[in-house]
């Protein structure tokens, strides 16, 4: 988790997401009980990432936990978050604000054959002052 550093946003294979002005430091996300907690408050658009430490070959199972807490903006609204490998998507959400505390928990397969370096992407927006937080996104071991 430690691992995870800001992304370079003309590099996001997101970018038609991006607003105008993008305001997001280093303070914005950090580790928080061992999970990737992302602050918007102090972020208004979290492309993160980080290097595979090892290949991964395309339809390797992988799970994630994300969650957010609750959900508030001064009108109604929307929140996107994706994790990516090297700019594919592996998992999506869009969730209306206001919202609830929730937790999303997903398994997939690998939509590529990831090297050692490839890029892990996480990306969050949404309008308001939430939390989101990466539980882990793990390879799942055969057994």
């Amino acid at each position: 988790m430690e691992d995870w550093r800001l992304g370079d946003p003309s590099q996001d294979p997101l970018a038609d997401h991006q607003p105008e002005t993008i305001d997001c430091s280093v303070t914005s996300f950090r580790i928080e009980s061992e999970q990737l907690e992302v602050e918007t408050d102090l972020c208004n658009y979290a492309f993160v990432e980080f290097d595979l430490l090892q290949n991964v070959p395309k339809g390797t199972p992988a799970d994630l936990l994300l969650l957010h807490t609750g959900l508030w903006a001064p009108e109604p609204a929307s929140a996107h978050t994706a994790l990516l490998i090297d700019g594919v998507i592996f998992w999506e959400q869009e969730v209306s604000i206001p919202a609830s505390a929730e937790f999303f928990f997903y398994e997939g397969e690998f939509p590529i054959d990831a090297s050692e370096g490839s890029s892990v992407q996480l990306h969050v927006h949404n309008h308001g002052a939430n939390d989101w937080r990466l539980g882990y996104f793990r390879r799942i071991e055969e057994e």
